[in-house]
């Protein structure tokens, strides 16, 4: 029990403390009868219900609810959709919203942070353990938002042109600061700090809802309603918090005194029905909160506790956030008593401190120093979303917080998804930091070095360089990531050493602000060299439409592993048809769209790709951002529901072109994007199949198939059916049988000739798959090079004449009862001629 569960006991246990409430209602109450504050919110319209959200509480409800399927890897072109219907009905009924995400990256609360990525690691494991027993998608309890879907979600608001901002330092006490400047007239969230805060209106985030009758619908938590049930002076609140536990004093510091309160819970934690009331006494019954150090004293035993100290700083971080600080500040700002900042209570000085102390501990001092320019542009773009947060953390912390992504950490098939991207975003830090510069300047005064030194063995009256001892040293580049592993639980972060590119990068000042021609190139150069896809084919816009670079150059970066091989080619075939498919953008068909069973391989694919695509988009920005935000949206290549279906589809197809159903318009996009992809690398680059097939050698760039249905079959295509076995009759004599054919799921067997659609009209080239064996020539040999090849005309030749003569009656659909089972047809035959001779 802590803070945290403030709310949620409010709201159930306190009547008439939350009340449901229509945005629309208050809306129609309030415009024209609000103050006017003259040039007070630019961001925002005047006479209009503006709502401040804050949108770490409101990630469920922004992705549009709990649906079932986030597992597949988000439907990104349904957020757009859903935000599309909320943002004009909020619009036409004279209310504003700006949403506020947490761009701090758990550093002010890294405990709770940590607390937080261990609760969902334990949901992903259960997740994954769901969907091996049952194949189903997960229930709601369990949600674990999709990879990327912060990011995500700033590019749809976006797009809605909807203000999105991101937190600096402390998230709670920059909104709740935002909210009061800027005079918002509610605050939607879902954390009790904000409760405390004491904002003009607080709404639930979590009750949040667009009904189809069109009316926004929440519930509003009536602060002094809280405050009078409890019993307690409103001044008292921020006491009451502070001795609940938070991030600054945490529960365990707090454990012996709330046994001390609840004595009845023995050795268990009290719950939040025991300890909220006892709390609420306890604060009710001191005679004064004036004097911190005795309350301190009087809870801990001891003015000298050093937790006396933490519970000073932990109430003057709320004194902070209340209307009582806020007015002062403005009160002190209109005498001309301050600047810009705001005015701190007693002792809130030393709140920033202890943020720095339970975040992960920081030294930029190793770093290369960056200019003011680059840091004065990160910080200007990160608050107001149009930067990934990355950047500014690693500018300015020298680390970044990798959050639990939804995979299986003991998978031997699938890599550890933060290590695998961490050669890119080496490359990243080698661009951030300029490593090639400071390369390039060591190296030159190595030669000035290695030039003087000849001059003095030549000319000993040759004048001392006050600069030759002093040569420009390559730093070193060490970035801290904290990431899960077994073993390391975020106890302590893997330091990440940069990297270079390969070529003469500019500096990151250059990158940024270069505006000639030759520095748009070298910006789309860097974010290609990054991703492992500096080929010419990638600026080819009949071969990669600009939509698609980031799709693409995600997964020709996934194919250029040197270490591990991860895609199976009718994978890669899933991603690139699923990206142009037109189902991409049907957001009906794809909520009526049922993917059965969901499996984990393809839950890691969609993890995997995504945390690409985040990767990407940082790399895009620091390269200066060579391809424009508008091209870089997930919902315009990926929908996690479509690839799931793709995926399944491609896993029972033949070929690429029974994947496609012989469009030729479909198939030649799948040939592009596909030669983008591979463009010259080896065919070992995939991942080895399922249930590979030991009799027949592997189709370049592609798997061996498991027979298909035979739906989209065309002439000159061999199709081949698993049945449940036969008999042969001749003349009404069986002759011979057979049992079921093992026919195995997906691409696992060998595939017959594939047609490939031409454009002359009834026309198709056959080209064979497999290597064809020659009649009368012994396989072992054939393996060891002796032997011949027959032609495909000659094999058919061959084929006819053993369908004609005395086996007439025979069913020319044998093929398709065999399957591919030719060693077996060939002896039942040789069988009928025996017989009839």
């Amino acid at each position: 029990m802590c803070l945290k569960d403030l709310q949620k006991y409010l709201e159930a246990e306190i009547d008439g403390a939350s009340v449901p409430v229509n945005l629309i209602k208050i809306a129609m109450e309030t415009v024209g009868s609000a103050p006017f504050h003259p040039g007070a919110n630019a961001l925002m319209p005047q006479n209009e219900l503006n709502i401040l959200v804050d949108g770490e509480s409101c990630l469920d409800r922004l992705y549009g609810g709990f649906y079932s399927d986030w597992v597949c890897g988000g439907q990104w072109h349904r957020v757009v959709r859903f935000l599309c219907s909320l943002v004009p009905t909020m619009r036409n009924n004279k209310i504003s919203m700006a949403v506020y995400f947490d761009g701090t990256d758990g550093a002010s609360r890294f405990e709770e942070w940590k607390d937080l990525q261990l609760k969902r690691r334990e949901n992903v494991n259960l997740i994954l353990r769901h969907i091996i027993a049952k194949g189903t998608p997960p229930p709601k309890i369990w949600w674990v938002p999709p990879t990327a879907l912060r990011t995500c979600l700033s590019l749809a608001l976006r797009h809605v042109t909807v203000p999105v901002l991101y937190s600096i330092e402390d998230h709670h006490q920059e909104v709740i600061g935002f909210c009061r400047e800027r005079h918002f007239d509610a605050l939607l969230a879902d954390s009790a700090d904000f409760a405390v805060f004491d904002p003009p209106r607080y709404l639930s985030a979590s009750n949040l809802k667009l009904t189809n009758r069109g009316a926004i619908q929440t519930k509003e938590l009536l602060l002094d309603v809280v405050a009078r049930k409890l019993n307690l002076n409103p001044n008292r609140l921020v006491v009451f918090a502070s001795l609940l536990g938070n991030h600054i004093l945490p529960v365990s510091d707090l454990k012996d005194f709330h046994k001390r309160l609840v004595p009845e819970a023995k050795d268990e934690s009290p719950t939040m029905k025991q300890l909220i009331p006892a709390v609420a006494n306890f604060v009710r019954d001191l005679a004064s909160i004036d004097s911190l150090t005795l309350v301190g004293a009087s809870v801990f035993g001891s003015s000298a506790d050093p937790r006396v100290a933490k519970f000073q700083k932990c109430v003057y971080y709320y004194m902070n956030g209340t209307s009582d600080s806020f007015r002062k500040f403005q009160n002190a700002v209109s005498i001309g008593a301050v600047g810009d900042s705001r005015p701190k209570a007693p002792g809130q000085e030393k709140v920033a401190d202890k943020a720095r102390a339970t975040s992960p501990k920081t030294d930029v001092s190793s770093l290369p120093p960056v200019s003011k320019e680059v840091i004065r542009m990160a910080s200007s773009r990160h608050a107001r979303g149009l930067m990934s947060p990355y950047v500014y953390h690693l500018l300015t912390r020298g680390e970044i917080c990798l959050p639990t992504l939804l995979e299986d950490e003991a998978s031997r098939e699938l890599p550890n998804i933060h290590k695998f991207y961490r050669p890119l975003r080496q490359n990243i830090y080698g661009i951030l930091f300029n490593l090639y510069h400071h390369t390039f300047l060591a190296n030159q005064d190595k030669e000035k070095k290695g030039e003087l030194f000849i001059a003095k063995n030549s000319i000993s009256s040759c004048p001392k360089s006050k600069d030759s001892d002093e040569a420009h040293q390559i730093p070193d580049i060490a970035i801290k990531e904290w990431v899960w592993c077994k073993g390391n639980e975020f106890k302590e972060p893997d330091h990440v050493r940069a990297t270079s590119i390969g070529w003469a990068v500019p500096t990151v000042n250059t990158l940024w602000f270069g505006t000639g021609e030759d520095d748009i190139k070298r910006r789309m150069r860097a974010y290609l060299s990054c991703m492992r896809s500096d080929v010419q084919i990638m600026l080819n816009p009949a071969f990669v439409p600009q939509k698609l670079v980031i799709l693409v150059s995600v997964l020709r970066y996934i194919m250029t592993e040197p270490h591990m091989q991860v895609l199976r080619p009718y994978e890669l075939d899933a991603f690139l048809l699923s990206s142009f498919l037109p189902e991409i953008k049907d957001t009906e068909f794809t909520e009526d769209l049922t993917i059965s069973p969901v499996t984990k391989r393809g839950v890691q694919l969609a993890t995997l790709f995504m945390e690409g695509v985040e990767m990407a988009i940082l790399a895009n920005d620091v390269a200066g951002s060579p391809i424009p935000w508008q091209m870089v949206c997930p919902w315009l290549y990926f929908d996690g529901k479509v690839f799931q279906a793709t995926l399944a589809k491609a896993f029972t197809s033949t070929s690429y072109q029974d994947l496609c159903d012989y469009r030729n318009d479909l198939i030649l996009k799948l040939e592009r994007l596909r030669k983008a992809v591979l463009d010259g690398l080896s065919n070992d680059v995939f991942a080895a199949p399922m249930l590979p097939s030991p009799r027949r050698p592997m189709y370049p760039h592609q798997e061996p198939s498991f027979p298909s249905n035979g739906r989209g079959a065309r002439r000159g295509q061999s199709v081949s059916r698993g049945g449940p076995g036969g008999q042969l009759a001749v003349g009404g004599v069986v002759v011979g049988s057979w049992g079921p054919n093992p026919v195995a799921r997906g691409r696992g067997r060998t595939r017959g000739p594939v047609s490939f659609p031409t454009r002359g009209r009834g026309q198709s080239r056959s080209v064979s798959t497999r290597k064809q064996k020659a009649p009368g020539t012994n396989p072992k040999k054939q393996q060891n090079g002796e032997g011949g090849s027959t032609s495909e005309e000659q094999e058919n030749e061959i084929k006819t004449k053993r369908a004609s003569g005395s086996v007439k009656k025979v069913s020319s659909s044998l093929d398709d009862q065999f399957g591919d089972a030719e060693s077996t047809s060939a002896a039942v035959i040789k069988t009928v001629l025996d017989s009839e001779n």
